[in-house]
């Protein structure tokens, strides 16, 4: 009997719990974050005079708590708010999972109706296959009667096997059909929510009346990454390139239709004020290894005797110390940790059309703004690396586009030409992009072997290495291309570089490159020639150059 009254009040408590009265709400707008979402829904209710209790339901069960902010029309107060899971809520589905759990149903029906066929199919093979047997063990089987049982026999099983084959047939075919449908269902209800979350309101109202009511909330599962296309014409165009966004949600329900907006903001960033803490300064020392090869750092250990002293210790003295087994004087070292700090642009781009993002944890593409670009166009070539020219858009004063790092799908005159890499955090004041290859700028790179020597005399050799750079315009008009190689460097004092032919190039003599301008007109071949020489001991054996 205490069992029975105690799931009663169970079941009372479960059936209060799920019956209490929801009120719906719909999306309003979505503000998506790199991480993270912000959800603004609204409804309207009535309230009665005095305190009462609302209970907002259908919300997704990915919510932060401590985000939720409510909004009610004047003279309704809020007393207290909280959210809850309910796990007895029917999961809601969209229309696309309930017309195929509908079709589901059918191929079901269809399938039961396929098997009762086939059962009274075999059924009456049976009854034929048990009745087969003729007259009596007195009386023998007149010829007549058995050939007129043999041949309905054998006709009228030949048609119970024959439909048989087409129940099975039909069979396979259906449940084929019933696997794809649901792979599909599980496919699209897989990031929907068994259960929903629940928005509690406790409020006061000065007189029964209809409020409306608008909240908001942050959602985790949400990100979005940057694409762009990026289209040109021709290089006396500009560059139209078209600002989108991958979005992927997992919050458990579907958006439909709502209207977006893309921020470049990150919601749960760290809003306290930054502090200054003391910074100190220390003397480095090297580290320094002992015959059992011990590391031994400094920054943390002094030598008793020479590490105390003023004087700046040298790493020839270190590995003396080293050596002797000179004992250490543990020290304490204080340690202030390096703060990283993250970019605030906190851009927003505003959608002009609503979109559907479903929770299938897919990325879905949303347009956010387009860009007329004035651009400089010039080719680039490095044929040490890649005997092809580059066509590049030099974009000036590109920070107010508000660019983000991302790939980039190249269209150049109507044709794709494959991926690029924008990355705006640079610090030059030209933003470079690829426009891929041209292939009807045709280059060449050879080594010159006639002219490609090797000297010796007695206690060094030489090495005279020649280059030649041909470059070929096809196109109906002129282009200006810049063509970059390069001579090695040494930062030892017995090998000699020196560059004995630029062909026109200027030098940048501390990374060793050459660099051409080469004005090209249609239909114009043009040579380049370098030569640089590597002078070391003959005794060695040099690399690089």
């Amino acid at each position: 009997m205490k069992k029975s009254i105690l799931l009663f009040f169970t079941v009372l408590i479960f059936v209060n719990y799920s019956f209490s009265t929801e009120i719906p709400s719909k999306i309003k707008h979505v503000t998506i974050y790199k991480q993270n979402a912000k959800i603004v829904r609204a409804t309207k209710s009535s309230v009665t005079k005095g305190s009462s209790t609302l209970v907002f339901g259908g919300l997704t069960t990915s919510l932060q708590v401590q985000s939720i902010q409510v909004g009610m029309t004047e003279g309704v107060k809020l007393l207290s708010v909280s959210y809850r899971i309910n796990y007895l809520q029917d999961k809601k589905v969209s229309k696309g999972i309930k017309i195929l759990q509908d079709s589901v149903k059918i191929l079901n029906y269809k399938l039961a109706i396929n098997k009762k066929a086939k059962d009274v199919t075999k059924g009456e093979m049976n009854v034929i296959s048990s009745n087969t047997k003729l007259g009596s063990t007195q009386e023998g089987v007149k010829v007549e009667e058995l050939k007129s049982l043999s041949d309905y026999y054998f006709k009228r099983m030949s048609v119970l096997q024959n439909k048989l084959v087409d129940f099975d047939k039909k069979e396979r075919e259906i449940r084929e059909v019933l696997s794809r449908m649901q792979n599909q269902i599980k496919q699209l209800s897989s990031g929907l929510n068994k259960s929903t979350g629940e928005i509690v309101l406790e409020v006061i109202s000065d007189r029964a009346k209809t409020s409306d009511f608008v909240f908001s909330y942050i959602v985790n599962n949400v990100s979005w990454v940057p694409i762009y296309d990026l289209r040109s014409d021709g290089i006396d165009k500009n560059i139209q390139l078209v600002y989108k966004a991958n979005v992927y949600q997992r919050t458990g329900l579907n958006w439909e239709n709502v209207p977006i907006t893309i921020s470049t903001a990150n919601p749960n960033i760290n809003n306290s004020r930054p502090i200054l803490n003391p910074r100190y300064v220390y003397f480095y020392q090297p580290t320094i290894y002992s015959k059992r090869e011990e590391v031994v750092s400094n920054r943390n250990m002094l030598y008793e005797e020479e590490a105390i002293s003023n004087k700046p210790m040298k790493y020839v003295d270190a590995m003396k110390i080293a050596k002797t087994k000179q004992k250490y004087v543990q020290i304490k070292q204080s340690y202030v940790p390096m703060d990283m700090h993250e970019s605030q642009m906190n851009v927003e781009f505003k959608v002009e059309q609503p979109y559907t993002i479903p929770t299938d944890g897919k990325y879905h593409m949303v347009i956010m703004t387009e860009f007329s670009i004035p651009a400089d166009y010039e080719y680039h070539a490095v044929p040490s690396i890649d005997k092809a020219a580059f066509l590049l858009a030099k974009i000036a004063d590109w920070g107010k586009y508000n660019l983000l790092p991302g790939k980039a799908n190249i269209f150049f005159e109507n044709t794709y030409v494959g991926q690029s890499q924008i990355n705006p955090y640079i610090t030059a004041d030209t933003l470079l992009l690829s426009f891929g290859r041209d292939s009807k700028i045709i280059i060449e790179r050879e080594k010159l072997y006639k002219e490609s020597t090797v000297k010796t005399s007695l206690t060094t050799k030489k090495h005279i290495n020649a280059y030649e750079i041909t470059l070929r315009n096809t196109k109906s008009e002129p282009v200006t291309i810049e063509v970059l190689d390069q001579i090695p460097l040494s930062n030892i004092k017995d090998i000699e570089v020196e560059l004995l032919e630029s062909g026109g190039a200027e030098l940048v003599k501390k990374v060793g490159k050459l660099s051409w301008e080469i004005k090209l007109q249609a239909n114009e071949k043009k040579s380049i020639k370098f030569i640089y020489s590597v002078k070391y001991p003959k005794t060695k054996v040099v690399k690089g150059s």
